[in-house]
């Protein structure tokens, strides 16, 4: 039955795109990202990553660049060079050699990276806003776009003015994870994107461009026939008809099969916060050439970079990327997934924010789960290339668990929410089952903490005295519940000595740190700790 449907559907939507022309003999670029690193005062850094569709054409050796401040400034035009060669992504299994060949079995990219540097001249420094572009003919054919306009992709620099410059660094797209994903799988991806400066990031869809002021149009489509996943069932679901858009860019639908008469609702869905990526592809073309492009689809992130000068929000950047997504018919495998994340104990989801304050640990545990009982799966993280001095480990076997361990400092409190990623991918073959989970954790010196008694906490006075001090400090502090010991960290969260509490007794107790002569100067950070938890940090500082 999924078969006869799967194919029905497929039969409808090639009926769709029947009259959409193939022109494939001079197309390649299917993504692409700009970004930009402040190198001095007024002097920039760019670098553009091009994504060549392996079944085009190769990609340039240049490439060149437009700036251009609309209104205040005619442009000028940069020649980018290629640095080194380009990189062939390996989206499949092992067992499947990576090439990069127009005739070849499997679609395929090749990332090929352009930089030059920008000096604007005092007369250009006037100018606040300016658009660093790109484009180049043409795209390759894709499911949800009209025709093979041409590739532009560009990227917004706020200079400020003369007297108030802003330096700014821009955000930067991480790496392109799993673009060729398996039909009628729920997946969740990342387009997330890294800021050195820490500006306030914002992740928003929209729509893919063929020069500075026109959009590309898109396709519309046809109604579709979706089968429930259960290969027992007989209930169907039917999408209606419609039109491609930003935020809707390929079939991706949920439906509720619990329903008598399921209804297939349109799902693909962005943070705006964290750049993460969730949907479900619902159609997918059998035995279509890679060069149709009946399988690929383009969608495209913008993140927009804000900072606070004089009190104002200001956007003072923005990127986007434009990125293709192919479908592929995987059989019975299912994603895996990362299943059961606890903080310090405490169940949490994807997209939860862990609160913690300084000198609180962090103890970050998941598994990896896959439905395919025989997969053999493996977990990656970036967390501890996020949170400074943080270790991520992982345990052997099919089934592996995650192990995130980490204690902010007083340095890491910070307005901005750290976000890190874990990924989990399973070996099945062609294509590998992949899903990308994104997490949050908030640093800050007031609210509450994830996992922690907060009624201790709110009931807890805790000094540090003299402060800062020289050679003798005391602490005092006063709990409803028997203090265990104070923990001293110094300012990277090392733990450096701790303080045994013998005493019973409850209410007001003052304790004093015997080996403080013997430790250096600088910033320490003392933790409170009583039923087994951290109820209260304090920072306090040695004098020479």
């Amino acid at each position: 039955m999924k078969k006869k449907l799967r194919n029905l559907m497929a039969g409808t939507l090639a009926l769709m795109f029947a009259g959409i022309t193939q022109n494939v003999e001079a197309t390649h670029v299917q993504g692409t990202e700009m970004n930009y690193t402040c190198a001095a005062p007024g002097v920039y850094l760019v670098k553009l990553k091009m994504y060549r569709d392996c079944s085009g054409i190769a990609a340039p050796t240049t490439a060149s660049l437009n700036i251009k401040s609309q209104g205040c400034n005619a442009g000028r035009n940069v020649t980018m060079t290629k640095v080194g060669v380009g990189v062939i992504g390996s989206p499949y299994c092992p067992q499947i050699q990576a090439t990069c060949s127009a005739n070849s079995l499997y679609a395929n990219y090749e990332e090929t990276t352009f930089t030059t540097t920008v000096t604007f001249s005092p007369a250009e420094k006037q100018c606040p806003d300016w658009i660093l572009s790109w484009n180049e003919c043409c795209r390759p054919s894709t499911a949800n776009l009209q025709g093979q306009g041409t590739m532009y992709t560009e990227a917004y620099l706020n200079l400020g003015s003369p007297t108030n410059p802003i330096y700014n660094n821009s955000p930067e797209f991480g790496s392109l994870v799993v673009p060729y994903v398996n039909a009628y799988q729920p997946i969740t991806l990342s387009a997330y994107a890294t800021d050195i400066d820490e500006d306030s990031l914002v992740y928003s869809f929209t729509t893919p461009l063929d020069n500075p002021t026109t959009s590309v149009p898109y396709n519309n489509y046809a109604s579709i026939l979706i089968n429930d996943p259960d290969t027992n069932s007989t209930k169907t679901a039917m999408a209606p008809a419609g039109t491609f858009t930003a935020t809707f860019p390929m079939h991706s639908f949920n439906v509720d099969w619990t329903q008598a008469t399921p209804v297939a609702i349109p799902y693909f869905d962005l943070n705006s916060q964290n750049g993460s990526l969730s949907f479900t592809p619902t159609a997918y073309f059998p035995n279509s050439p890679s060069n149709q492009g009946l399988n690929k689809y383009v969608t495209v992130v913008q993140v927009d970079e804000y900072r606070r000068i004089n009190g104002q929000a200001v956007k003072i950047g923005s990127i986007r990327r434009d990125m293709f997504i192919t479908v592929m018919d995987c059989g019975p495998n299912q994603n895996p997934r990362v299943a059961n994340p606890l903080a310090n104990g405490q169940q949490i989801t994807p997209n939860d924010i862990i609160t913690l304050r300084p000198g609180t640990p962090l103890n970050f545990v998941m598994a990896a789960d896959d439905n395919n009982a025989n997969d053999v799966l493996e977990m990656t993280s970036d967390a501890a290339q996020i949170l400074p001095g943080a270790n991520f480990s992982v345990s052997p076997g099919n089934r592996p668990t995650g192990t995130l361990v980490w204690i902010p400092t007083a340095n890491d409190v910070s307005n901005q929410i750290y976000y890190f990623r874990v990924t989990v991918r399973d070996n099945a073959c062609p294509v590998r089952g992949a899903q990308v989970q994104t997490f949050g954790v908030r640093v800050s010196n007031t609210g509450g903490v994830t996992a922690t008694n907060e009624t201790i906490a709110a009931n807890t006075s805790f000094l540090a005295y003299p402060n800062p001090f020289t050679n003798q400090v005391s602490f005092k502090f006063n709990l409803p519940a028997k203090a265990e010991k104070i923990v001293i960290c110094n300012v990277l969260g090392q733990q450096v000595d701790q303080i045994s509490i013998s005493k019973t007794t409850t209410g007001e107790q003052h304790v004093q740190w015997q080996n403080a002569g013997k430790h250096a100067s600088g910033i320490y950070v003392a933790r409170l700790v009583a039923a087994g938890k951290t109820v209260q940090t304090l920072k306090f500082t040695k004098l020479q």
